[in-house]
């Protein structure tokens, strides 16, 4: 039998297996769905079955894990020990993919790695919250497994320790990402405690300090101990879990897009040579021109502008850009030869952040733009985003809309809006409460991000009423047959409210823009044609079909 061809031939179907398990479980994970549970299953039973007959014995062993959990999920239903073991799975398929080569795909009887797959790992989920790994230390046990059930069913892995000691001694032969530390404890001073987050921060792990002691003497020790955050108690587990993830940076969309303009070509070219090499996306423009007609394209994490230029300085192209409030938290830093007191006062005047000298060296240039980006995103993040759904705000929506529909009308494509309006949400409220309301939103917000194209917009238009722009419609009838597909998928999703099964709908209405339309005029149309959705049943998807 030719194993090398069938070693080839599970290669090429193994990085459509591993997206469909992937986002396959973030919808069960989300909405409980036995279907998506079942079909979950037998992907992760047919890897395993495939694996063990080639040999790759460690994805074998990994997909037996996911196979038996799965099953176990199905005949017990869903438990926060069952979601954490999945969770931990397949955090190690996703470490295991952003390898290269793949080390289960590298079979044990080939000392040459001849049948290695090389994938790339830019398809990769953000699921980083799923693959953290939390110490905790708390010597109140009560507090210790209140939390660790809190962060489990957010999807971390926690282990809870009652001492000092006792967690360093796990330590040597546990790893960790984040260590949450309580100041106040018996039989260890402030000082020692302070002490062992110095060690665990000199070996990368990140620290968030937890005490109910609010003064500056005890602030400040934690500052010079160099923590990164800390939590007051009573812990607000909302609170901490937005603390984590700013900490641990598990919001942050990578790679990093950069957006270069100097009218040196040459320059662009370098520093795009160096951005590829750190995993960055640039995208450089020579003249003004050329980068003002492309600011439609898509928003970056940062703008590095130099500021002499022949017929527009950089400093006016910042004072455009800040014009544009789509653009109001990406960061702009000059790259200039000139970084004097005086230059910097005009930067910090026509919006910009900084001036990096073109003379430092690439490591701290990008350094430099790292730091910029982070902090640009963390800030973005909780500006242009509803609280609850992560979309985007009522605000940001419009002016992305605004955006997109110019892009699309210079590249003479249709551009198309669905508004969706979720069916009897006042009375899931009132019958079961807002919490259960605020899960429902939270439920088809994620549904609908998953289900449609990154380049299309999604954001929360108000309340209970949802807008997607499509910027590159082809046909309506595939826009419609999506939006049904989402639709049907919502329906299915269960969600748990104490001893009850709910379920939602909503109801949709699509228009396609008309040369020169404002988009006010086509949310408009749309809204018009999802209360005809209303008025024909609810539960359905209607078109606006005015000449």
């Amino acid at each position: 039998m030719d194993y090398a061809y069938l070693h080839q031939k599970f290669f090429d179907s193994y990085q459509k297996r591993y997206q469909t398990i992937m986002s396959g479980w973030r919808i069960i994970r989300e909405s409980h769905n036995v279907t998506e549970l079942e079909q979950f299953q037998f992907q992760t039973h047919s890897l395993k079955g495939e694996s063990g007959a080639l040999g790759f014995i460690d994805l074998y062993e990994l997909t037996s894990n996911l196979d038996d959990t799965a099953r176990q999920i199905q005949s017990q239903g869903f438990s926060a020990e069952a979601i954490s073991k999945v969770d931990g799975l397949l955090n190690q398929l996703i470490a295991a993919h952003k390898q290269n080569p793949n080390p289960l795909l590298v079979h044990p009887d080939s000392p040459n790695n001849n049948s290695k797959v090389s994938l790339e790992p830019n398809d990769v989920e953000p699921t980083r919250a799923t693959a953290l790994r939390i110490a905790l230390v708390d010597d109140d046990a009560s507090v210790r497994a209140a939390m660790t059930k809190l962060l489990e069913s957010f999807g971390f892995e926690v282990s809870d320790f009652a001492s000092v000691n006792e967690c360093r001694q796990a330590m040597v032969e546990q790893e960790f990402s984040l260590l949450l530390l309580d100041v106040v404890m018996p039989d260890v001073s402030e000082a020692e405690v302070f002490e062992f987050a110095k060690q665990c921060l000199s070996k990368q792990l990140r620290v968030i300090s937890m005490s109910s002691k609010d003064d500056l003497e005890t602030r400040l020790k934690a500052v010079r101990a160099g923590v990164d955050d800390y939590a007051l108690k009573p812990i607000n587990i909302n609170t901490l879990i937005s603390k984590i993830k700013r900490v641990c940076a598990l919001d942050l969309e990578r790679p990093f897009r950069i957006v270069l303009l100097d009218d040196q070509p040459t320059i662009g070219e370098y520093f795009k040579q160096i951005a590829e090499q750190k995993g960055f996306q640039l995208l450089s423009f020579s003249s003004a021109n050329s980068f003002i007609r492309n600011l439609d394209v898509s928003v970056p994490d940062i703008f590095l502008l130099d500021i002499n230029m022949p017929d527009v300085n950089g400093l006016e192209v910042a004072k455009i850009l800040r014009q544009e409030g789509r653009f109001d938290y990406v960061p702009i830093v000059f790259l200039s030869a000139d970084d004097s007191p005086a230059t910097k006062l005009d930067v910090l005047s026509a919006g910009g952040e900084d001036v990096i000298s073109k003379t430092d060296s690439p490591e701290h240039i990008f350094k430099q733009i790292e730091h910029r980006v982070i902090r640009g995103q963390h800030i973005s993040s909780m500006a242009i985003k509803d609280g609850l759904t992560g979309l985007l705000n009522h605000g940001q929506l419009m002016e992305s809309l605004s955006g997109s529909k110019r892009l699309s009308e210079r590249n003479g494509t249709k551009f198309g809006l669905a508004l969706l309006d979720l069916d009897n949400f006042k009375q899931i409220n009132d019958t079961y409460g807002h919490s259960v309301g605020d899960g429902v939103l939270v439920g088809v917000s994620q549904l609908i991000k998953r289900q449609v194209r990154e380049s299309d917009i999604v954001g929360r238009y108000g309340g209970e009423e949802f807008l997607i722009a499509f910027h590159d419609v082809r046909s309506v009838e595939r826009v419609v047959e999506k939006l049904n597909e989402i639709r049907d998928k919502f329906s299915a999703i269960k969600f748990d409210v104490e001893n009850e099964e709910i379920s939602a709908t909503f109801s949709c209405g699509f228009a396609l823009s008309k040369t020169g339309q404002p988009i006010n005029e086509l949310i408009n149309r749309a809204d018009k044609a999802m209360y005809k959705a209303k008025s024909l049943g609810k539960n359905r998807v209607e078109v606006n079909a005015e000449d």
